[in-house]
């Protein structure tokens, strides 16, 4: 009875994940009808975030079409970090600085200490591992 039950709770999780299919097309189907930029931009998050394991490209290229519709700066700095982040980890240095220094901007411009904090820090390091090491020092003061 035990093995007729198991058997059972295997076959229905089987036929699940068959029916539910890729997630990433169900939300590309979904985009497609959508026309407020608030929805798209929440889509292309999504879409984003569930790629970051599985294909680098495609959520940076999913976060890059949010930060085009976002409009709250909070919001478009963090996705500029999260954009360095991605940057600085395929050894796209200046391109990492580049949002880095973008985020460092608005974050100063909100007064967000903490956000501050973190992107100094992530300035420093990108520029510790260019050999800038007196920019790198800076960053990492700033940062505490």
């Amino acid at each position: 009875m035990f093995r007729l039950f198991l058997i059972a709770l295997v076959l229905l999780q089987i036929c699940s994940a068959q029916a539910q299919g890729n997630p990433e097309d169900s939300l590309i189907q979904v985009l497609e009808n959508i026309s407020n930029d608030a929805d798209r931009k929440e889509i292309y998050l999504q879409l984003a975030r569930s790629q970051r394991s599985i294909d680098r490209n495609k959520s940076i290229q999913y976060y890059s079409a949010a930060l085009e519709l976002e409009n709250d700066d909070f919001k478009r700095a963090a996705i500029l970090d999260t954009l360095g982040l991605y940057g600085w980890q395929s050894g796209q240095y200046q391109e990492a600085l580049e949002h880095f220094h973008e985020a460092y901007v608005i974050f100063g411009e909100l007064q967000d200490s903490t956000w501050l904090g973190k992107v100094s820090n992530n300035i420093a390091v990108v520029n510790y591992g260019l050999g800038n090491r007196n920019e790198a020092l800076h960053y990492y003061q700033l940062g505490l």
